[in-house]
């Protein structure tokens, strides 16, 4: 597998590390954000194939992220993660 330029988005500290770790150590270039607004910023500064992104986070929820992302660049692709996962949610994302 190709190296992936990969955008954790999730407002867990210690979530955002572990998977950053893990990613990092597959060869991958990772970058993280804490929430959507720096989540949007990265995206506008910088290249990514993939983004990690939280649907529950304070201030603006993954869905609300995933939808300016991809009007930005349609082609990013996006795993949607959760921990109060419902099958709507899934559907909606």
């Amino acid at each position: 597998m190709n190296n992936l330029h990969i955008l954790i988005v999730e407002d867990g500290q210690s979530q955002r590390e572990m998977l950053r770790e893990f990613l990092a150590r597959q060869g991958h270039v990772v970058a993280e954000a804490e929430n959507g607004e720096i989540a949007i910023n990265k995206v506008l500064e910088g290249y990514f194939d993939l983004l990690l992104l939280d649907y529950q986070m304070p201030k603006m929820d993954g869905m609300e992220v995933l939808k300016k992302v991809k009007s930005i660049n349609p082609e990013i692709y996006i795993v949607m993660m959760t921990a109060y996962g419902t099958i709507e949610t899934a559907v909606e994302a």
